[in-house]
């Protein structure tokens, strides 16, 4: 006589695991699009060249006038605080302007916006121009 197993329910416990693993990876696919959105919010706001108007105090740039309005702006409709807003355009100016490959790992749910931050963060000030074939070799 055999007994035959009745068939086994998934662990609930894995089951919660994999939905919030892929819960995570549509996080990244989409603060990848958010990073874009934000690098075209901040060159759409250059174009525009805001200037300080106000009549008291020192005069700001332009270039201090377009970083106020956009982090407090932002900050405001994202309801961050202002220095989670500033890393936030920091990062997402990064990975647009000189990290693409990471922001592609982001798009592609493979690298967390965390990790992308710590990059973006790491790679501030290092030459990411491309070396030239020859001097790989070498």
């Amino acid at each position: 006589m055999t007994f035959e197993s009745p068939p086994s329910e998934p662990d609930p416990y894995v089951v919660a695991l994999d939905e919030v693993a892929a819960l995570d990876t549509q996080i990244a696919r989409l603060s990848a699009v958010r990073a874009r959105r934000v690098t075209d919010a901040a060159r759409e706001l250059h174009r525009q060249a805001p200037v300080d108007t106000s009549t008291a105090g020192p005069v700001w740039s332009t270039a201090r006038v377009e970083r106020v309005e956009l982090l407090t702006e932002l900050a405001l409709l994202t309801r961050r605080t202002e220095y989670r807003t500033a890393v936030l355009v920091d990062t997402s100016t990064a990975l647009v302007d000189r990290l693409p490959a990471t922001l592609a790992a982001v798009a592609a749910g493979a690298v967390s916006w965390e990790h992308a931050e710590v990059i973006a963060k790491h790679a501030d000030g290092l030459d990411t121009t491309p070396v030239c074939r020859c001097l790989r070799r070498r």
